[in-house]
């Protein structure tokens, strides 16, 4: 065994040496001795010392009591005072330094020796204690559960979380009161009975839902498991309950929002991206006549089987992903009824939290009664009026008197823009059109009226042009006389098609030789993929790119890229073929060279029209392309970080004044994203009034330069009333002139280090009792004879004190020492003793044994014992001491207790809890927890590093290796963070998951403590929740009516205007009531359908007439309930619907 180090700092020279003597003797090492502080404690950084003696009063600046405050913050070594000073002012002021020993001038050899090894075996036993209990304690400290410890139904202890949830800071408000006052009644009875089996069969208490009733009268909905531990020598109950209310009220806020979209009216049906039903309301159930439970899942085509799959691709699946609203009439033939019906879908896209669009929301209305009327009109006739008009030539209707009887739209406009008359009915048409030669055109007309059709072209000198015009004269039937009384002349302007005929075939010679050149490619393509011509530079690529020469005659299809599929290109063709031109990208190559090429297919017709050619070109954009992907990629960067982060992000601009506040940015202070405007002015109202002014200030100085870093801490008002710490950092852009124009920034949530840091760490207080042991008499010392141990030579008088007897009980024989061993510890202290003198030794330190008292009681002692020997080397006597470590025992015990508990804590936690060795980087322990939700078991787990149960790279992109390294880092620096990070199981499944990583020192060794929450489940509601507001943001914007929420006394709560904003109110209406706006039996009507509406459940309808800001007109408001307050009115403009009744009655 290494001897003990002692460091000595007193002036008294001879004392010193007199202790240096004394250590020497009693085989401690004496490592300095010092006149003054200051080298002491230079000599410790050198040698740490294992105890030091300390005089009180010394010379030089440091005085003793400052010298031990100064060691044990630095150092951690064990100090006992030496001093002749016993004033009490004195003496108390040493207390409060919390010393290891107080030895009073002059020193006797023994109390020297007694007082350094209790220091000394004081100090390690707390070193030990703390090394042991820490890591465990913390978990209780860091853990978001509430910990209850309960005996006999009442609360002995719980933790600052439990603080929280039952809605109080003084701990007093708790303890000893009974946890069944705080559950809810119908559940009370179970909860109590539950706690009675697991405390008679020592068996946890399985998870179990239950409400709680907290101090301020605030219900929580909470999960509780429990588990038999001791606790102040006790059996009791350890209670880990977790707050499930938020969980709880997002099901229910999901609920909610479904029943008011499942009880709209009208159709809301929402789509996954490929087509499959996954929504169906009371609405559509109603319009289409099929149950939810047959269509669910179904192909949207079963709802329109006559309509092709590319129909329903391009216009319902496709068309909406590049459009906030896009509306679609559609025909199909009912489902149940097997008529002809019309509906209105408006469709609009879902989008998750990363922002990606996940289905498509189709708002249906039901307007088949509207088509019915459209169509009886226009089977009226007003058809040929309407053809008339529609025509693309300008045509006169003549009589056989050569009288213009009427001419269409575009009759009149030639007359005005090309042959400047105004024609009027009943006007000779030679005198109408005046440049018609009689001669000519009197023969035709004739030739007409008896039956004969003309066709010419001619050209005519105008005023302003020269005009090339086909003309047609045709007779027209009469069908009840079968004679011909009347003609049709029409014009239709020629002139650009004849200039561009000749542009043809003067340009013709000058484009081929451009053609040739060009380092695009050109093809010249029939309508059936026929390559008609080609240029050189097509049939260079060609030829590297397919190793063939292009000849004419070849069929384009052949040379598609693989890429690019055949199917593409020729769906791309046929819209060419019907007159459209097409453009779309293609990506090619050759030889391991890659580009992109922009492909152009324009139409060509002939001279009737006709579409008879495709001429294909191509354009090289591989550089745009490239600038284009690295746009996205640096986008998408910035998306994630803003996304991924942790900070509230937010950007202003100073010349608009507009400001954008992210969603995070709100999130942190409790708030939706649309609960909070983006405006400056809806962050400032936010800020403490305290903090306003010095806010402005830290700003302006930024903006004006005087500061080169803008990062301020300042309070801003939390949805719930109180106010969070957040540290705002921020970077301005300048113009050249040094003035900043936009500015962008962060915050980020810093209240509880915040919290942190006005904590008041008090100072542990410890061996205040070891301190005056020689005092209260606690340690005995004695002299035996070494043949028969219960022969007590001596024996000091505090003997008493301690066991009860006097020092004459024992000296005489009337009490043997022996006798007073408790029996199960005797054989092992005699053993002990035995070996001892058999080897020779000269010093033992015997294993801890417990003595009876007189009283009963049962003593614990620590016996320190010297062999004294002859000449001979033969033992004579055994001198030594023993001390009462009673207390120390029983503190022992009770850091079991609570060593039981924070272990059954640690195991029975509902998340999965790692210690990990920060310098080895292995896991040291884990919970049960963990072992079942990563599937290893315990043993394989302690040797692994924490990155194997991560993936190699996290969802953001970031290697695992690297971001974990940051977020230690980041532990490091602050102590504890907590942070999002993605697990990895045994069999490789990933999982979300919450991360609390704290970084502790016990000792001088270092741990990292990871807590990890499993929030798939969280993460599922929150994107239910997200799904079901963008599936609410998206009907909101498809529906093409006015909606109101109003309360149930016909007051506008909000209100959002119809589609094409024709019927916004010109004044603000939130807050006003139906009684500014209807009067007599319109407003009782609408009254009392609120009133229905929200008795019965059931839509209400009511149709009535007012003014708008258009005008007078119908209105049909559909009104339904949102709960037993308020009620949701969709108001629909139905003047047309009314306006084609009445049309109707009177045709």
């Amino acid at each position: 065994m290494q001897p003990k180090k002692v460091l000595v700092v007193d002036d008294d020279k001879m004392l010193t040496t007199l202790i240096k003597m004394f250590l020497d003797e009693l085989g401690f090492e004496t490592v300095g001795v010092f006149a003054e502080a200051k080298p002491a404690i230079e000599k410790c950084r050198e040698n740490l010392p294992d105890v030091i003696l300390m005089d009180i009063h010394l010379d030089g600046e440091i005085d003793g009591i400052k010298a031990v405050d100064l060691i044990r913050k630095e150092f951690d070594v064990p100090v006992v005072f030496i001093t002749s000073d016993t004033e009490e002012a004195t003496v108390n002021k040493a207390i409060n330094t919390n010393p290891y020993g107080y030895l009073v001038k002059p020193i006797i050899k023994s109390s020297l020796s007694i007082t350094l090894e209790l220091a000394y075996f004081k100090h390690r036993h707390e070193q030990e204690l703390e090394l042991r209990e820490r890591p465990y304690r913390k978990l209780v400290d860091d853990t978001e559960n509430t910990i209850l410890v309960v005996i006999n139904d009442n609360i002995e202890y719980v933790n600052m979380s439990g603080l929280k949830l039952f809605g109080t800071i003084n701990i007093e408000d708790l303890l000893q009161k009974s946890i069944l006052s705080f559950i809810q009644d119908e559940k009370k009875e179970t909860f109590k009975n539950k706690m009675i089996f697991a405390l008679k069969s020592n068996t946890r208490i399985e998870y179990f839902e239950t409400v709680i009733n907290s101090l301020s009268g605030v219900q929580c909905f909470v999960g509780i498991v429990g588990s038999v531990i001791t606790f102040k020598r006790q059996k009791a109950l350890q209670l880990v309950i977790a707050d499930k209310t938020e969980e709880i009220q997002s099901k229910r806020l999901l609920s909610e929002q479904d029943n008011i979209i499942n009880n709209l009216y009208d159709g809301v049906v929402s789509l996954s991206l490929n087509g499959k039903i996954k929504s169906w309301n009371l609405g559509a159930e109603r319009i289409l006549g099929i149950p939810k439970h047959i269509i669910i899942g179904e192909h949207i085509s079963k709802i329109f089987p006559e309509k092709d799959e590319m129909f329903l691709q391009e216009n319902l699946l496709e068309v909406p992903l590049d459009k906030e609203v896009h509306n679609l009439p559609i025909d199909y033939t009912h489902p149940v009824t097997k008529k002809r019906a019309y509906l209105r879908l408006s469709l609009s896209v879902l989008k998750n939290m990363a922002n990606e669009i996940t289905g498509i929301v189709c708002y249906c209305t039901d307007i088949t009664e509207v088509k019915i009327h459209e169509e009886t009109i226009k089977t009226s006739a007003n058809n040929l009026k309407a053809i008339f008009n529609g025509s693309t030539e300008a045509i006169f209707l003549i009589d056989n008197k050569l009288r213009i009887l009427d001419f269409n739209k575009l009759a009149e406009t030639y007359s005005h823009d090309f042959f400047f008359v105004e024609p009027t009915i009943g006007e000779n048409i030679f005198l109408a059109l005046p440049f018609l030669d009689k001669t000519e055109f009197g023969g035709l007309f004739s030739n007409t009226i008896e039956g004969i059709t003309h066709y010419l072209e001619r050209q005519f000198q105008f005023p302003e042009y020269k005009k090339y015009l086909k003309i047609t004269i045709y007779p027209i039937l009469d069908d009840k006389e079968d004679i011909v009384d009347r003609f049709c002349i029409s014009f239709l302007d020629i002139s650009e098609r004849k200039k561009i005929e000749k542009d043809l075939e003067d340009s013709r010679a000058e484009l081929k030789p451009l053609f040739d050149s060009s380092i695009q490619r050109f093809y010249l393509v029939d309508t059936n993929y026929k390559i008609i011509a080609f240029n050189k530079a097509a049939k260079e690529i060609i030829q590297k790119e397919f190793k063939y020469s292009l000849k004419k005659g070849d069929n384009i299809l052949d040379f598609v890229p693989a890429g690019l599929g055949i199917d593409f290109f020729k769906q791309k063709f046929e819209k060419a073929r019907s007159g459209e031109h097409v453009v779309y990208k293609e990506k090619a190559g050759y030889d391991n060279v890659e580009y992109w090429n922009e492909v152009h297919l324009d139409p060509i017709a002939n001279y009737k029209g006709e579409i008879h050619r495709i001429l294909l070109w191509t354009l090289d954009i591989t550089d745009r392309e490239n600038n284009m992907i690295a746009l996205k990629q640096s986008e998408e960067r910035y998306f994630l970080v803003s996304q991924a982060g942790n900070d509230g992000m937010w950007d202003w601009n100073i010349l608009s004044d507009e400001m954008y506040l992210s969603p995070r940015w709100k999130d942190i202070l409790g708030f939706s994203d649309y609960e909070i405007i983006n405006r400056r002015d809806a962050r400032d109202k936010l800020i403490h009034p305290e903090d306003v002014s010095r806010t402005k200030q830290k700003m302006q100085e930024y903006l004006d330069g005087r500061t080169d870093i803008y990062a301020h801490e300042y309070r801003l008002r939390h949805k719930d009333g109180t106010y969070r710490w957040v540290l705002e950092r921020a970077l301005a852009l300048k113009d050249n002139s040094g003035e900043a124009y936009r500015i962008a920034g962060s915050i980020s949530d810093i209240t509880e280090r915040k919290k942190y840091e006005e904590q008041i760490y008090e100072m542990n207080k410890a061996l205040l009792e070891e301190r005056s042991m020689f005092i209260k008499g606690n340690v005995i010392v004695l002299r035996v004879d070494a043949s028969n141990p219960d022969q007590v030579i001596y024996v000091s008088e505090n003997v008493a004190n301690v066991l009860g007897y006097s020092a004459e009980d024992f000296v005489n024989k009337k009490v043997e020492l022996s006798s007073l061993v408790y029996p199960s510890d005797y054989d092992m202290h005699m053993k002990e003793r035995i070996d001892a003198i058999k080897k020779d030794a000269n010093y033992v330190e015997f294993s801890n044994y417990r003595l009876k008292a007189k009283n009963g009681k049962t003593i614990w002692v620590k016996d320190f014992t010297s062999i004294v020997r002859n000449e001979k080397k033969e033992p004579v006597q055994l001198l030594g001491y023993f001390v009462d470590i009673t207390q120390e025992k029983e503190a022992e015990q009770q850091f079991e207790e609570s060593q039981q508990k924070y272990y059954a804590l640690f195991n029975e936690a509902n998340d999965s809890i790692l210690i990990i060795d920060a310098d080895t980087d292995k896991i040291v322990d884990c919970n049960n927890k963990a072992v079942e939700v990563f599937g290893y078991v315990k043993s394989e787990m302690l040797s692994f590093s924490l990155l194997k149960l991560s993936p190699e790279v996290q969802p953001n992109g970031i290697l695992s290796k690297e971001k974990r390294q940051e977020k230690i880092t980041e532990a490091s620096k602050n102590g504890n963070t907590t942070f999002y990070w993605q697990q990895r199981k045994k069999n490789g499944e990933l999982f979300d998951a919450e991360v609390s990583l704290t970084v502790l020192t016990i000792g001088k060794k270092r741990y990292r403590h990871a807590i990890i929450r499993d929030i798939t489940e969280r993460k599922k509601i929150e994107l239910s929740l997200r799904d079901s507001e963008q599936k609410n943001k998206a009907l909101l914007k498809a529906i093409p009516d006015i909606i109101f929420v109003l309360d149930k006394n016909g007051t506008y709560l909000d209100f959002k205007a119809d589609y094409y904003s024709k019927f916004i109110p010109s004044q603000n209406i939130i807050g006003m009531n139906h009684r500014h706006y209807f009067e007599g039996d319109v407003l009782e009507e609408i009254l009392q359908k609120i009133k229905k509406a929200i008795e019965t459940s059931e839509v209400q309808t009511v149709e009535y007439q007012m003014n708008s800001p258009i005008g007078l007109r119908w209105f049909e408001a559909r009104i339904s309930p949102l709960n037993e307050n308020e009620v949701l009115s969709l108001v629909r403009d139905v003047t047309e619907r009314y306006e084609k009744v009445e049309h109707s009655k009177i045709n």
